[in-house]
Order: C-alpha cells, then sequence, then structure tokens
C-alpha cells in the first residue's frame, strides 16, 4: 500500500496522468507492499509540463511491466532538490546525468536497485548532502576527486555494489561528512591516513566491512576524535593496536577477522562509552586488560588470549559475552 501523505492506493497508477499540472512541485509516494504499481511509460514520448522539486517514488514497483527500467521523463526535469527511488528494482545503466541536470540537487537516494556501470561525475555541485546508491551492480572504482565534485555532502553510502581500486584519499578532505559506508564491495588497498586517524571533521560512522583492503591501520599514535562507529571488520588489516587517544565519542568497534598481532591495549577497557567492542577472529594475545568500560556487548573469541577472564571487568551492562 502506498501513501502520499496519509492517503492509501492500491492497483496500477499512470503517472502522465500529471503530465499538464504545471504547478506540481512534490510527489510522494512511499509503498510498504506490493499492492500499487505506477507506470511511468505511457504512453509512449509523454512530456511532463511540470518541474518538480521533491519527487519520492519509494518501493512502488514502477514499471514492472517495462522490465524496470529508469523513468525517462526525468531527462526532462531541471529543479530537483530530492529524488528517492529506492527500492524499485530498476535495471540499466546508473543515471549518472541526473546530477548534471539538477545542479541544486540535495538528496539522491536510488538504494537497492538493479544499476549497472560506474559513477561519473561531470561538475561540482555544493548542494547535495544524502548520496545514497547502495545495494545496487555498480562496477569500477570510486572517482578518484569525488571532494571536488560532491565538496558538501554529509553522508555517502556506496555500500553493497562491487567497486574496487583504492579509496581516494579525497575523501578524507570531505569537511561536511558524517557518516561514510564503502562495507561489502571490493575495494583494495590502504586506508587513506587521516581519514579515521587524527578526525578533525564531523565524520561520526565508518564502515569499511568485507573488503581486501589491508595495511597497518589502527597502528601508532594518533587519536579517533568525533567517530562513533566504526567498522572495519572482514578484510586483511595487521599490525597492532596502537596506542590510541579516545575523546569520549567511541562507542562501537568491530574489527573482526582481520589479522591484528600483539596485545590488547589497556585504553580498550577504559573508553567511557565504548558499549560494542568485536575482536573476533585476529591473533591478539595475552590477558584482557582491566578496566571500568561497561560493555554491552563483548566478542573477543578466536584470539590467542591467555589467563582468566579478569575478575575486574565491569560486567555491569553486560548482555552478550563470547571468549571461545
Amino acid at each position: 500500500m502506498c501513501r502520499d501523505y496519509n492517503f492509501h492506493f492500491e492497483g496500477p497508477f499512470s503517472f502522465s496522468s500529471y503530465s499538464n499540472h504545471t504547478k506540481l512541485k512534490v510527489v510522494k509516494f512511499i509503498s510498504d507492499n506490493d499492492m500499487f504499481e505506477i507506470e511511468t511509460e505511457e504512453p509512449t514520448g509523454w512530456i511532463p509540463m511540470f518541474q518538480l522539486k521533491v519527487l519520492v517514488l519509494s518501493n512502488c514497483n514502477i514499471i514492472r511491466a517495462k522490465g524496470n527500467v529508469f523513468s525517462s521523463f526525468l531527462a526532462k526535469q531541471r529543479n530537483l532538490r530530492v529524488l528517492d527511488m529506492s527500492h524499485n528494482s530498476m535495471k540499466g545503466q546508473l543515471p549518472n546525468w541526473v546530477i548534471k541536470h539538477n545542479p541544486m540537487l540535495e538528496v539522491l537516494l536510488l538504494r537497492n536497485n538493479l544499476f549497472h556501470g560506474t559513477i561519473m561525475l561531470f561538475r561540482t555541485n555544493h548542494n547535495i548532502r544524502l548520496f545514497y546508491l547502495s545495494g545496487n551492480l555498480l562496477t569500477g572504482v570510486i572517482p578518484k576527486f569525488i571532494q571536488r565534485f560532491l565538496p558538501g555532502i554529509s553522508h555517502l553510502d556506496l555500500s553493497s555494489n562491487s567497486l574496487d581500486g583504492v579509496i581516494p584519499s579525497s575523501i578524507g578532505d570531505m569537511s561536511e561528512l558524517t557518516v561514510l559506508d564503502l562495507s561489502n564491495n571490493k575495494l583494495r588497498g590502504e586506508v587513506p591516513s587521516g581519514l579515521i586517524a587524527n578526525n578533525s571533521r564531523l565524520l561520526y560512522t565508518v564502515k569499511l566491512s568485507n573488503n581486501k583492503l589491508h595495511g597497518e591501520v589502527l597502528n601508532g599514535n594518533f587519536s579517533l576524535d568525533g567517530i562513533w562507529n566504526l567498522h572495519l571488520d572482514n578484510n586483511n588489516f595487521t599490525g597492532n593496536i596502537g596506542n590510541l587517544a579516545i575523546t569520549g565519542s567511541l562507542g562501537f568497534l568491530d574489527i573482526s577477522n582481520n589479522f591484528f598481532i600483539g596485545l590488547i591495549p589497556s585504553w580498550i577497557s577504559n573508553v567511557s562509552i565504548i558499549s560494542e567492542l568485536v575482536l573476533r577472529n585476529n591473533s591478539l594475545e595475552g590477558p584482557f586488560p582491566c578496566g571500568t568500560t561497561s560493555f554491552t556487548f563483548l566478542d573477543i573469541s578466536e584470539n590467542l588470549l591467555s589467563g582468566p577472564i579478569p575478575s575486574c571487568l565491569n560486567t555491569r551492562r553486560l548482555e552478550h559475552f563470547r571468549f571461545q
């Protein structure tokens, strides 16, 4: 069933019925089942007389009979601020031209479709804040100078594609970035220096899980200022966990299924607000350090740890604990 404000709809709907509404600016349909289907391609070649600012067609079975292609009438739009066509199983080449044609675009959400091809950015867009292309079939590399084209972005989600190559160092120069999700791709190489370490930006969440990244990403003396969620699991990271300075923010750390070695540093048990820690399947050794941290989720299994479970472990809030 779809919702356009507080109304409920079922059955087919032809988008061309709006074609003569010259003052139309906002259209929102959000479906929660398969009872509504939007047809955008009939009649063939129809021309919209409107210029939309907001278009949300999420999970609305767009033109299922036509093979779920990207809606061609959008090629005529030039004033879009928000475009959300997520969860529609749309096929075909990624419509990179949407950004080029709509310089005022602020939100682009094309999650969970079947778009293929590469990410191509043609001109600088200072307005885009949310850029979500996760859950598609994209290949190729992340544009080398992505910061130059999207300087004001706050949320960048390219997860669950087949992107390869390295993480561009220019991502570390995105001063407004708060959420970065590059997980579940085929990225390789090292994490650019400054992306995680000594974070002086607004970066809050970093997800690099399930790639082919390597290097001693946590070795050394540096701070994790501002980062709350850090996901480094299922890569090929090596080295020790260094002497990190945590300044009151880290709440979730997952470094499982890597090749970290050495002792677990004492700071891990003395971060006042960290609640979930996953160190599973590395080569960490020695005893687990005592400290004041009150974990809710702690997984230190499949390592080379020795000694008893420390009696000084703060278990006041512990809900999940795995050590073998």
